[in-house]
């Protein structure tokens, strides 16, 4: 199975290139790219060492210091904190269902509601069955908590089985991980991944993958250069993986790099927003047009965001220092406990003792010729408890810094009572640091963003007419709703009418509370719906006032108010406005009378107290 981009139209066909302007572009690859690979060496450093100290590998293979053969053991800290914190983001974020949530965003407009809840269908659809959001994210959050930042990367792909002919098996979104270290940015720019000056995205391509590329996408291959090595990171998590390859590989590869740079490469004053096709090894741009896309398709998430600065800081960082504390300690403390059982001897010259005592033999007689010739050295003392609290207190800091309490883990009856309330219990339970909301935050955003690319991909689908997208889409929603969605979807304003989003919006989101939460705004809304009957009823009956009339019409307004500001505190209503009634029209025609059968009716289906709705009040008698 092979796959390759598929991009909405001939965009190189309107760049008008020549010799002299691709000759520009390759020095401003040259330069760029060689100056953020020498930029990010300090960086990638790192990064190795967080992967050494996840898999908790030694510094050193053996330790011969104070003795031979030492306790030589990495404490896993980091890797604790970084898998309960991973398997935090993913109960967060995938536990609930749906895992999308999609709403308008335009209020009192009833054709982008329901266009909203087409979305909401096609969201939930492309999330289990096309775009692979859980596997991408699963890779991708574990990057942002080891490393400091993740990278989804959100192409149109078209995959094609090699046969005699080439026939199309698939085609559409998917969200793909990217290995951080390849993924490269300039050094000196900011974190937004959309107004950077360029981005490059690193693939080794095999042979018959760069042929591939040649034949459906019209790269020029003529005079790449396979390299001998891939990248130092890459090298170290395969050898923490345990499947490290040969450094000179059987295979040849080929480092292509893709970027899109903001460049003004015809020098008439403006930067074009272009996507460049680049061989390092040769030095070579084997492909230059307009980028092809709405944006970058690439989304980036930070555990901790360092301010102003391109790369975050991860889980594994902030621990270095305590990991390596508390290895020292716990291998100190092993150490001690092995010396403080064994001695060294002091042997007086003559004393007859000349064989080498290594081991220990029960039973065994030592002759010497003179008692205090003969003398133990202690080694070490005993085991002090001093070290078992250290190693506490550090764990405690630990905790602190990356907000986790999985590192010490204290029992659930350490923090509750034996009376406190199930609901407050299960809280308690399934409530995360808020130390850590921040980081939350930032992989929901990242994967919510997407989702929101895998629909602009279907857009610039539409565009173009694309058939097959359209037939995707009329076979998921169904073919009376789909015109709407497809018409939506080819607006400019699509995104900023229908917000698409995490339906996990916060690190504080469990079940039981979501449910409690339910029911307390279905009994806020039904007393809200019951006023508005008894203001219906006001403004129905033929005796009242104009000035009666005026009284209900405010209060249906002001009621109105009042609830959404108070629904708009619920951590899972999105759009408050869809609940609320505008009445203001309808009071005003409610002159002639409503019959009381039918507000009995209306009054039932919501559930509300019939004769407390529909019972009309008394102005006197009727003349």
């Amino acid at each position: 199975m092979r796959f390759t981009e598929q991009y909405p139209d001939e965009r190189d066909a309107r760049l008008n290139l020549t010799d002299q302007r691709i000759g520009r572009a390759q020095d401003f690859l040259v330069n760029e790219i060689e100056d953020a690979y020498s930029a990010r060496q300090p960086e990638e450093k790192s990064w190795e060492e967080s992967l050494r100290q996840y898999h908790a590998r030694p510094k050193e293979a053996v330790k011969d210091i104070p003795v031979e053969n030492a306790p030589n053991v990495e404490v896993p800290l980091v890797g604790t904190a970084c898998d309960a914190l991973y398997a935090m983001v993913l109960d967060l974020i995938f536990s609930i269902r749906p895992t999308l949530t999609a709403s308008s965003a335009a209020f009192g407009n009833e054709d982008l509601i329901d266009v909203a809840k087409s979305a909401q269908d096609f969201g939930n659809w492309g999330e289990r069955n096309e775009w692979q959001l859980r596997s991408a994210m699963e890779h991708a959050c574990l990057d942002v908590i080891q490393l400091g930042t993740g990278v989804l990367f959100i192409p149109h792909l078209v995959y094609r089985r090699q046969t005699d002919i080439a026939r199309v098996v698939d085609q559409g979104p998917r969200i793909l991980s990217v290995p951080l270290e390849d993924f490269l940015m300039p050094s000196g720019s900011y974190s937004d991944v959309q107004e950077m000056p360029w981005v490059a995205h690193r693939q080794w391509f095999t042979e018959g993958e760069l042929r591939s590329r040649a034949k459906y996408l019209g790269w020029d291959i003529e005079g790449v250069e396979p390299i001998t090595t891939v990248g130092w990171v890459r090298s170290r998590r395969e050898s923490f993986g345990r499947v490290q390859t040969n450094l000179r590989l059987n295979t040849p590869l080929y480092e292509i790099h893709t970027v899109y740079p903001y460049f003004d490469i015809d020098k008439d004053g403006y930067d074009e927003d272009l996507c460049l096709i680049f061989d390092r090894r040769s030095r070579k741009i084997l492909k230059a047009s307009y980028n092809g896309y709405d944006c970058r398709p690439y989304e980036v998430g930070r555990y901790q965001l360092l301010a102003h600065l391109p790369y975050g800081l991860g889980a594994a960082e902030m621990l270095r220092s305590m990991q390596d504390e508390a290895s020292t300690l716990h291998n100190a403390k092993t150490l001690n406990v092995l010396m403080a059982n064994a001695r060294m001897w002091l042997n007086q010259a003559g004393s007859g003792i000349d064989e080498p005592m290594l081991k220990a033999y029960f039973n065994r007689v030592i002759t010497v010729n003179n008692m205090e010739g003969f003398k133990e050295l202690q080694m070490s003392t005993a085991h002090t408890p001093a070290v078992a609290m250290h190693e506490a207190s550090i764990l405690q800091f630990a905790e602190r810094r990356v907000g986790t309490g999985e590192l010490s883990n204290p029992r659930p009856s350490n923090l509750l009572s034996s009376r406190t309330p199930g609901i407050t219990a299960l809280t308690a339970m399934q409530t995360v640091n808020r130390r850590f909301t921040a980081a939350f935050d930032q992989m929901r955003l990242m994967g919510s963003g997407a989702v929101r690319q895998c629909f602009l991909r279907y857009r610039e689908r539409l565009l173009v007419n694309d058939q097959q997208s359209r037939q995707t889409i009329e076979k998921v929603v169904g073919p009376d709703i789909a015109p709407a969605l497809i018409d939506a979807l080819k607006s400019p304003d699509f995104l900023q009418n229908v917000l698409i989003e995490f339906t996990a919006s916060s690190a504080l989101v469990n079940q039981a509370q979501e449910r409690q939460d339910a029911v307390q705004l279905y009994q806020i809304l039904q007393g809200y719906y019951s006023g508005i009957m008894n203001m219906m009823t006001v403004a129905a009956s033929p005796q009242a006032p104009p000035e009666i009339k005026d009284v209900a019409a405010k209060i249906v307004k002001a009621g109105g108010e009042a609830v959404e500001r108070t629904i708009r505190t619920f951590d899972k209503v999105r759009d408050p406005r869809a609940f609320i009634i505008e009445l203001d029209s309808q009071v005003d025609q409610a002159v002639g009378g409503v019959p009381p059968d039918l507000m009995a009716q209306l009054a039932g289906i919501l559930g509300l107290n019939t004769q407390q709705a529909v019972a009309p009040p008394a102005y006197g008698v009727a003349q």
